[in-house]
């Protein structure tokens, strides 16, 4: 069985300088939530990274989704730079 959500991001390294806040484009089920590691600003409902109020650094985003019984989760791996 396939999953039944997963998101990206239109790039995997951004700056802080320069880009805009990189938005999640999630296909299937869309009423997950976004979370990671300290370091990193995420909005937890709709996956917006605060490039401004985050660290730079390499960090893991997760997006989980309650599906019946079990719970499935999807990670891309971004960048945030200067």
């Amino acid at each position: 069985m396939g999953s039944i959500s997963t998101f990206t991001y239109n790039s995997s390294s951004f700056s802080k300088s320069t880009d805009q806040n990189p938005i999640a484009f999630v296909s299937g089920l869309c009423f997950g939530t976004f979370s990671s590691s300290t370091g990193i600003s995420i909005d937890g409902a709709s996956g917006i990274i605060d490039l401004a109020n985050s660290d730079i650094g390499t960090y893991d985003v997760k997006y989980e989704v309650q599906s019946r019984a079990s719970v499935e989760t999807s990670t891309v791996t971004v960048d945030i730079n200067a």
